[in-house]
C-alpha cells in the first residue's frame, strides 16, 4: 500500500509539474538576464520538457527549481532553499541546480557553501557559465579576488558578450586597484547592457579613485535618474561632489542618502567627510563616530575620528586611534591607508601626514 501511494504522488507530481511545464519557458525566459544572476537556460528548460512523459522526477525538478526561483525573487531564502534542495534531490546531476542553490548560499552570507555547489555545477558541465558567475561572487564575497578575476575570464571565454563577466572583472580590478583597466570592463559592460545598474555604480567608484571627478558624477547622476533609490549612489555622488567643494550638492546627496537608508554607515562617512572639508570638525567628528558605530570594523570611521580630533588639537587621541589603525592595517603607516578610505581627498592625505609625522617623532 505504501509503494502504491509512493507511486501516486510521484505521477500527480508529475501531473502538476506538465501542467507548470507549460508556462515555465514563458516565464524564466523573462527572468533571464544578465544583471541577474539566474543560473536558468533555455536549453536546460526545454531538455526538462522533453522527458516529461518519461521521466517525473526530472518534471518535478524543474518545477521546485521554478518553486526556489519564486521564493528567491521575494527574498524568502529558506523557502527557497528547501525547493532547491528538493530539486537536486530529485535530479541530482542537473549542474544548473547546484549553481541556483548557489545564489542563495551568497545571499545568505556563506560563500564556502556557495563555492561547493558551484564546483558540483562546474563538474557537471564545464560551460555552465552561470556556476562561475555565482562562484566569481562567492570568491569576492571570500575577498579572493585573483580567483574572481580568473572566473571572470572563464565567463568571457565561454560567452565574450556576456556583460556580468565584464561586470566581475571590472569589480575585482577596482578592488585591486588596477581602476583602469577596471573602467575599461565596466565600459564593456555597460555598452552590452545600458541598464546594468551596478556597472554604472562602480565605474563612478572608479572615476573617484582615479580623481576624474566630472566623470564620477555623470556616472552617479546616471544612477540617481534611472534607479532613484540606489542610496549608495546619492553618498558615493555627495563625496565627489565635496571634493569639488560644492558643499551644498554634497550635503543633499549625503542627507538623501541617510534619508533613504539611516543605516547606511558610508553616507555618515562621506557626510563627515565633507564636514571636514568645510572645517566643521565637530559635525565631522560626530558623523565619523556614527560610521563606526555602524561598522565597527570599518576603518575610515576611525582614521576619520583620529583627523578630526588632530585639528580640535588633542593629538594624544588623534594617535590612540591612529595606533589602532596601524595595528589593524599596516599601510595605515603611511597615507597609503587614508587614501584607500577617502580617495583623491588631498585635505584628507595632508592631515594624515601631518599625524603620521608626529608619530614618528
Amino acid at each position: 500500500m505504501l509503494q502504491e501511494e509512493q507511486f501516486w504522488n510521484r505521477a500527480l507530481g508529475g501531473i502538476l509539474a506538465l501542467l507548470f511545464g507549460l508556462v515555465l519557458i514563458a516565464i524564466l525566459l523573462g527572468m533571464v538576464q544578465d544583471q541577474c544572476l539566474i543560473g536558468v537556460g533555455l536549453s536546460g528548460i526545454i531538455g526538462g520538457l522533453a522527458f516529461m512523459v518519461f521521466r517525473s522526477d526530472q518534471l518535478i525538478a524543474i518545477y521546485e527549481n521554478y518553486q526556489g526561483f519564486q521564493n528567491l525573487q521575494r527574498k524568502n531564502l529558506e523557502k527557497a532553499l528547501d525547493h532547491f534542495n528538493e530539486a537536486i534531490e530529485c535530479h541530482p546531476q542537473l549542474a544548473m541546480l547546484y549553481s541556483n542553490r548557489a545564489i542563495v548560499y551568497n545571499q545568505q552570507g556563506k560563500p564556502d557553501l556557495a563555492l561547493a555547489d558551484c564546483n558540483k555545477a562546474i563538474e557537471f558541465n564545464p560551460n555552465l557559465v552561470e556556476g562561475y558567475v555565482n562562484r566569481a561572487i562567492a570568491y569576492i564575497l571570500k575577498k579572493d579576488f585573483d580567483h574572481a578575476l580568473n572566473d571572470a575570464n572563464h565567463i568571457l571565454k565561454i560567452r565574450p558578450r556576456k556583460a556580468i563577466g565584464h561586470y566581475i572583472k571590472g569589480s575585482a580590478f577596482l578592488v585591486l586597484g588596477q581602476t583602469n583597466e577596471a573602467i575599461q570592463a565596466l565600459r564593456q559592460a555597460i555598452h552590452l547592457n545600458p541598464r546594468f545598474m551596478e556597472a554604472h555604480l562602480d565605474l563612478g567608484t572608479c572615476f573617484i579613485f582615479n580623481s576624474q571627478i566630472d566623470e564620477a558624477i555623470r556616472s552617479l547622476t546616471t544612477v540617481i535618474q534611472n534607479w532613484p533609490q540606489t542610496t549608495s549612489a546619492y553618498s558615493n555622488r555627495g563625496y565627489a561632489y565635496s571634493l569639488q567643494h560644492n558643499f551644498d550638492q554634497a550635503m543633499a546627496d549625503c542627507n538623501e542618502a541617510i534619508r533613504l537608508s539611516p543605516n547606511l554607515f558610508v553616507a555618515y562617512g562621506s557626510r563627515g567627510h565633507a564636514y571636514f572639508l568645510m572645517k566643521q570638525y565637530n559635525l565631522a567628528l560626530n558623523d565619523f563616530e556614527k560610521c563606526t558605530e555602524l561598522h565597527v570594523e570599518h576603518q575610515s570611521g576611525v582614521a576619520g575620528q583620529a583627523l578630526c580630533h588632530q585639528s580640535l588639537g588633542d593629538s594624544d587621541k588623534a594617535k590612540q586611534l591612529w595606533n589602532s589603525l596601524i595595528e589593524l592595517d599596516p599601510s595605515y603607516k603611511t597615507t597609503e591607508g587614508i587614501q584607500k578610505e577617502y580617495p583623491s581627498s588631498t585635505t584628507m592625505t595632508e592631515a594624515a601626514q601631518k599625524l603620521i609625522t608626529e608619530l614618528d617623532n
